[in-house]
């Protein structure tokens, strides 16, 4: 979890400079964690970009899906996408919950 934390805060903190919260937020890790602090003085930035997850659905019930990161150039704007592999309970059950949608697009028009 540490090095998770760790990946993401160097490249969010550093156009903030004057944010005290975030400021206080590292230095209350970098206090508590000497792993987080020898991370963070490494300054090593990574890129959380993907991973896999398990939701629970109130319906469907667990799914296994992957998450992917989108960023916009020089921007804090993130987006999470989240897809099933494709043949998996996963996909399929996402499937059926699309046809039942009021997303679909209306053909009829």
């Amino acid at each position: 979890m540490i090095s998770h934390l760790y990946r993401f805060y160097p490249k969010r903190a550093a156009p903030y400079p004057a944010d005290s919260r975030l400021a206080q937020l590292i230095a209350d890790l970098r206090e508590v964690s000497p792993r987080f602090c020898a991370l963070w003085q490494a300054h090593r930035v990574g890129v959380y970009d993907q991973e896999r997850k398990i939701i629970e659905h109130p319906d469907l019930g667990l799914l296994h899906l992957d998450c992917e990161i989108l960023t916009a150039h020089r921007s804090d704007l993130r987006v999470a996408v989240f897809t099933a592999a494709p043949g998996t309970e996963s996909a399929h059950q996402l499937d059926a919950l699309y046809a039942t949608s009021s997303l679909q697009p209306d053909m009829a028009s």
